[in-house]
Parts: C-alpha cells; structure tokens; sequence
C-alpha cells in the first residue's frame, strides 16, 4: 500500500467545495425504489422500531448514559469505561478529527482514509485544516507519497481510518493488514508505522479491479492534487507527555460489519482490541432516521483512558436522545441479533437476484461481501451515468452516482427487494437501457473495458 495525496473529499470532487453528496432522500423526497442507500433493505427491525417508538420523549436521558454503556458494554465483552457515546457516527469523527488536531504532535496532524470512502473522514480533517492523505496502491501516479519520498523508511503517524466491508465497493479495506502487522509488533496506540507495502496484492487488490474495469490509470478525480490545507492544525499540542505516545491512532468503522454477506473480517479479535472500533447500527436495524452511534475504545493503555476523557470532553451534553437511545438499548438485545440474522439470508438472496438482472441487461457487477455493490451501466460515455442518474431518478428509481467517490462511470446499488429490481429493470428500459426501442444508442456488454473510463 502507498499513500497519496488526497485530491478530494471522498464525497466531494473539489475540496474547497462544502457541497456534500449523500444517498437516501434528496430535494425531491424519498424515491419510491431507492438503490441509493446501504440501509436494511429487510427492515427496520419490528423489535427496534417498537422500542424507538415508546421512548419517553418527556424526560432526559440519563446524561452519563450508565445502563446504555454497560449494555453495550456486556455485547462486546468490554469494560464499560472503553463505550463512547456518539450523536451518530458523523458526529463521533467530526469529534475524533477535533481532538487530533488539538492534541496529536505537529508531525503527527495527517489523516489517512481509504482510497474511495465516506466523505466525512475528509470533510473533517479539511474543516480543521490537517492534511488527507489516501490510502492506496499506487503505482506512481501523481501525487503517490512513495514516490515523494514521505513514506518508506520514515513513518506517517496521524490518524487513520478503514472500514469494512467498506463503501462504495463493499470489499476487505487492504489498510487492514497494515494494522495487523502493527499490533503484531506490539504497536497498540503508540505504533506510528504505516507500511509502503501491506497487502502485496497488486492487481487482485479491490483498486487493481476497479482499475481493470476503468482502465488502469485513467480514473478521473483521483490522485491528482496536492494536500488542501495547512500541516498544523489549530490548537495545542497535548499537555503531558504520555499523550505523546498517541502519535498514531487507528479507527474502524463497522457500519456495515453486522451486515457482511459473504468472506471473512481482516482482523482478528486480538488485533480489533487495539484499535477504536465505531458501530452505527441504524443501517443493520433499517432505521437510519434515527442517528446514534458508540465507539470502543482500545483495551489497556493509560494513554486511552486520557483519550477517552478528552473525547468526553469534547462532547456536548446529551448527544444522544432519548430514541437514539431506545435505538442502541435494542441493538444489545438478542432478538434484535436473531432478526438480523434472518434478514441476511434473505439479503443474499435478493441479491444474487439483483445481480443476475443487472447483468443480463450488460451491466458490469463488482464483487462485494455487503447488501451493497458498485456497477457499471452500459453506457457509451462516463459522463453519461450523471444523466442515466438523473432519468432513472424521473422515474422514481434512485442510484448513487460513485464520481464523488473518485469512481466516475460507476454506480452504487443497495440490495433492494424484488419488486424494487423489477421496477429498476423497467425504468433502465424507459430510459433507453436494453430491451428498448433504441437499444442502439446503448453500447454492448462485450465492449472492451480497457475503453470504459475515457472521455470521448
């Protein structure tokens, strides 16, 4: 693995651009079938929408949340002082990136993302002005910190994330195995090695495959910029020297963790006890209206039981409400686990389904381990999926266009029930897709995809 510059937000082309590009609703409402989002399609979960339904709304939460820890606490087998209550998982990065710029050495004020990933992680970082940087496997492209000389034998402390499954591909996040060798080494919080090399994938990698289906080296957006703000970040350092130690700081997001399908976590328990680990289960519940969030706290060190007291700090009063958490009490419950389980068989099957449909009609399907996946459109130009986008969502079918993710050309679809694939497959035919009258305006599926990803 290399890191490079970021030359985006994630979830922004531009990042001197505060526009943010989200699936679910949008200025039109709720689309009728809604491929755009990760949420449950199963869902929600009866148990769960109960429980948030009789929350007392009358009453403050308790503001320590004591029961909630200690229930999240017993789910995963961990000390209740390790449980972080969050707003949402949204708000438990903003917060995260605020205490790294205030608290991380100078040398340390750099975040790492994944190469394509939630915009949030970047969007906080540029808002406090540290430096982005992605993780990638990078074969000399512009902007590659290897080729720059800032990684290899000095290291990148900062603050890194991963997730995984991850969005938009839904694959294994190659940063892992990185983080494996750290804790290998014994480099729980105060490991500040970030290896050139972590997975020796190369081309079997997940950006080697999206490479090979947009042509390798001709992916726009990506790696192509130079960092947009300050290497300091506002703020002091921290106040005592073993807050020093924390000169690099790895966090998972397990958003879409309960909702696997398919292969195996990177990382074992072991090396998930070194790392902050965050869980934002209204996705898995199929009740993303409701924003709540917690994180994990690595097992051990007293420079974690600091950090977790400075996060505290940072937090306002109450950031959860009483539904938040009615939300996460549910989630502890094992009902609600024996629920979820349920609702994954049926997602395998629907999306064995929605694959299949997607490619008899051409589409070009990536693998994914998730209820999600990315997808090419048969179509004869990149810029022409923004359109294809904006027709399908006329007919209240609504994609994820994956250009703000640095994946022009391609889509994110959620795992949808079968009424909602029959209703996409009618749609892509109104459009022009294949099966309509002017089926000629749409290139064939056996088109070269060494091709696909080059304006014309």
């Amino acid at each position: 693995m290399a890191l490079s510059v970021a030359s985006n937000a994630g979830n922004s082309n531009d990042p001197d651009n505060s526009a943010r590009v989200h699936g679910g609703p949008d200025a039109q409402g709720v689309a009728a079938h809604d491929f755009s989002t990760n949420a449950n399609a199963y869902g929600p979960c009866p148990l769960a929408l109960a429980a948030v339904q009789q929350a007392d709304a009358a009453h403050y939460p308790d503001p320590a949340y004591t029961a909630l820890r200690a229930q999240l606490a017993a789910l995963h087998g961990v000390a209740p002082a390790r449980i972080v209550i969050a707003a949402s998982a949204s708000e438990f990065i903003y917060r995260l990136t605020a205490w790294a710029a205030r608290t991380l050495p100078p040398d340390a004020r750099t975040v790492a993302l994944p190469p394509h990933g939630y915009g949030d992680y970047a969007h906080a970082a540029q808002a406090w002005g540290l430096r982005v940087v992605h993780a990638g496997h990078g074969r000399g492209a512009v902007g590659d910190l290897g080729a720059m000389g800032a990684v290899g034998a000095a290291p990148v402390p900062g603050l890194h994330w991963a997730c995984e499954p991850g969005s938009p591909l839904g694959q294994a996040d190659a940063a892992l195995a990185g983080w494996r060798g750290a804790a290998a080494r014994g480099g729980k919080c105060a490991d500040t090695a970030v290896d050139k090399s972590v997975d020796g994938a190369g081309d079997k990698s997940v950006d080697g495959l999206v490479d090979r289906l947009l042509g390798n080296g001709r992916r726009e957006g990506m790696r192509t910029g130079t960092h947009t703000g300050p290497r300091n970040a506002p703020g002091d350092g921290p106040s005592d020297a073993s807050a020093r130690t924390l000169a690099t700081v790895r966090v998972l997001d397990c958003a879409y963790a309960p909702l696997r399908l398919s292969g195996q976590p990177s990382l074992d328990a072991g090396t998930l006890d070194a790392v902050w680990r965050l869980y934002s289960p209204n996705k898995a519940l199929g009740l993303t209206g409701v924003r709540a969030a917690y994180a994990i706290a690595p097992a051990g060190a007293q420079t974690v039981a600091q950090m977790v007291a400075q996060l505290e700090a940072l937090a306002p009063s109450w950031p959860l409400g009483a539904h938040g958490v009615a939300l996460l009490a549910a989630w502890t419950q094992p009902a609600v686990h024996a629920w979820l389980q349920e609702s994954l068989h049926t997602l395998r099957r629907w999306k064995a389904r929605q694959t299949a449909l997607l490619q008899a009609q051409g589409w070009q399907v990536l693998p994914s381990d998730a209820p999600f996946f990315c997808a090419r459109p048969p179509v004869a130009d990149v810029a022409d999926v923004p359109a294809l986008c904006a027709q399908l969502r006329r007919h209240g079918v609504r994609l994820r266009d994956c250009t703000s993710f640095g994946l022009p050309g391609l889509v994110r679809l959620g795992v949808r029930a079968p009424a909602s694939q029959d209703a996409l497959l009618r749609a892509w035919g109104d459009s022009g897709g294949a099966g309509a009258d002017d089926r000629h305006t749409w290139p064939s599926a056996s088109r070269s995809l060494s091709d696909f990803g080059r304006r014309k």
